[in-house]
C-alpha cells in the first residue's frame, strides 16, 4: 500500500511539472488531479485559490464543470482504493469514524470525452444528472475528513441512497473500522433512509429511537443530523412565523417561554440611530434574503451572548432565554479544539471528559423540550415547522448515545463535538 501510494504521488508530481510547462489554454488535466483538487476545494476554497497562484491547478469554474460532468465508470473500485489507502496511512488503533453525505444540484449536461459518454445517471442511464450524492468520512483521533464517492444521479430515491451507503458501510467494516453515527441534513428524503435503518436495529438498547443497522446486522450506528442545518431552521422558522413567535417549556420551568422575533428589530431600529452598538445584528441577519438565510454567520448574529445580552437589559427576557438556550447548545455543539474553552473562559466549550457531564444531560432535556412542542398546522400555530422537533431529538439524544459509548467501550481520554476524538 505504501508503495502504491507513493508511485501515485511521484505520479502527481511529474503531471503537475507536465503542466507548468505548457500554457493555460492547452493544459489537460487527468481524472485522478482534478478529485485531489475537489478534495482541497472543497475542505477550503480560499486555500485552494492561494495554491492557483503557484501551482498549474484548475480554475474553481473548471472544477464546477467538472463536478456537473461526472463519469460513472468504475466508482465503487476508485471508492474502495480510497478508503483503503487513507485508513491503512492512519495508526494502528481500531479507527473510529462517522459517515456524512449530502446531496448537491447541478446544470444537466453531457459531453464525449475518452471514447466514453460522461454526465449520465447511474439511476436512469439515458437522462443526464441532476444530483451530485457526495458520500464523505471523518475519521476520528482528530483526522481529516475525506470524500469517498461522487454519485451523478437523476432522481435520488431513498432505496438507492440506502443501498450506497450500506455498501460503504460493509466494506469500511472490512478494514476493521467502526461507523460510530450517519450524519446528514434534515431533508425528507434522508429522514426516510434513517427510518429504513433504525427499522433493521433489533438489539436492546438505551437510546433505539437513534440508533441504526444494516438489514441482517448486529452490529449499530448512531443517526445524526447537521447541528448547523438545525440552527438556522430555527431562525428561519421563528421570523416566518406569522405571529413571529415560538412557544417552548424548558426543562425546570412551570410556565412555558414565549420568544418574540419582534423584540429584536425594536433593538436593531433602536441601535440605527446610535454610535455604539451594543449587538452585532444586521438588516440581512433580521431580514435575509433567500439565499442570506444559508449564511450561518447571520445566524449567530441572532444567536449571539450580546443580543441575549441586550434583550435582558431592555427587559425582553424570555427572548433572552430563548436565545441563551440554543446559544448554549450550539458552543457545546462547535467544540473546534481543547483549549478554546480555558481562552474563552467559557466552560460549555470544553471538550466532553465523562459520560455524565452536566452538559450532556442539558442537551438532552432541550431535545425533549423540543420535541414536547405544541403541534398543529395554520397561521397561528406557535411552533417550529413540521418535522424540526423530530430533527433536534435525534441529534442530541444522538449524541448524548455516542458519548456514552465512546467512553463505556473506547477508553478515550477526551471528545469534542465537531467529531474529534484523541486518546
Amino acid at each position: 500500500m505504501q508503495s502504491e501510494e507513493c508511485e501515485f504521488n511521484l505520479l502527481f508530481q511529474l503531471e503537475l511539472f507536465e503542466l507548468a510547462l505548457t500554457t493555460p489554454h492547452s493544459r489537460r488535466f487527468s481524472s485522478q488531479l482534478i478529485v485531489m483538487c475537489l478534495n482541497i476545494f472543497l475542505h477550503s476554497r480560499s486555500a485552494y485559490n492561494n495554491l492557483r497562484k503557484y501551482l498549474p491547478i484548475p480554475h474553481e469554474d473548471t472544477l464546477k464543470n467538472y463536478i456537473g460532468k461526472l463519469s460513472t465508470l468504475d466508482l465503487d473500485s476508485e471508492c474502495k482504493r480510497t478508503i483503503s489507502m487513507i485508513f491503512m496511512a492512519l495508526s494502528n488503533e481500531p479507527q473510529h469514524c462517522i459517515l456524512i453525505f449530502d446531496e448537491i444540484y447541478v446544470k444537466q449536461s453531457q459531453r464525449f470525452r475518452g471514447c466514453h459518454l460522461i454526465g449520465n445517471s447511474i439511476d436512469s442511464p439515458g437522462h443526464p444528472a441532476k444530483t451530485i450524492l457526495a458520500i464523505m468520512i471523518k475519521p476520528l483521533f482528530g483526522n481529516k475528513l475525506f470524500i469517498a464517492k461522487f454519485l451523478p444521479v437523476y432522481k435520488l430515491e431513498a432505496d438507492l441512497l440506502q443501498q450506497e451507503l450500506s455498501k460503504i458501510i460493509m466494506f469500511i467494516r472490512t478494514l476493521k473500522t467502526n461507523v460510530l453515527a450517519l450524519c446528514c441534513d434534515n431533508l425528507p428524503l434522508n429522514r426516510k433512509v434513517f427510518h429504513y435503518f433504525n427499522s433493521f436495529s433489533s438489539e436492546s438498547h438505551d437510546f433505539d429511537d437513534v440508533v441504526g443497522a444494516l438489514n441482517g446486522d448486529r452490529k449499530t450506528f448512531f443517526i445524526l443530523f447537521d447541528i448547523v442545518h438545525g440552527l438556522k431552521c430555527i431562525r428561519n422558522n421563528w421570523m416566518t412565523e406569522k405571529s413571529m413567535k415560538i412557544k417552548i417549556k424548558f426543562a425546570g420551568d412551570d410556565n412555558p417561554t414565549l420568544a418574540n422575533w419582534n423584540d429584536l428589530i425594536k433593538i436593531y431600529k433602536e441601535e440605527n440611530t446610535q454610535i455604539v452598538r451594543e449587538t452585532n445584528l444586521t438588516h440581512s441577519a433580521l431580514f435575509p434574503s433567500s439565499l442570506e438565510k444559508q449564511k450561518m454567520s447571520l445566524v449567530l448574529q441572532v444567536f449571539n451572548e450580546k443580543t441575549a445580552a441586550a434583550l435582558t437589559c431592555r427587559g425582553y427576557t424570555e427572548t433572552a432565554k430563548f436565545i441563551s438556550k440554543f446559544l448554549r447548545a450550539w458552543n457545546i455543539m462547535n467544540v473546534r479544539s481543547t483549549d478554546v474553552g480555558t481562552k474563552l473562559n467559557d466552560p460549555d466549550r470544553a471538550p466532553i471528559y465523562f459520560a455524565n457531564d452536566v452538559r450532556l444531560n442539558f442537551l438532552l432535556d432541550l431535545a425533549v423540550s423540543v420535541k414536547n412542542m405544541r403541534g398543529g398546522r395554520g397561521w397561528s400555530r406557535i411552533k417550529f415547522l413540521y418535522a424540526r422537533d423530530y430533527c433536534f431529538f435525534f441529534t442530541w439524544s444522538s449524541w448524548f448515545g455516542c458519548t456514552f459509548q465512546t467512553f463505556a467501550r473506547n477508553r478515550h481520554l477526551y471528545l469534542c463535538f465537531n467529531g474529534k476524538v484523541s486518546v
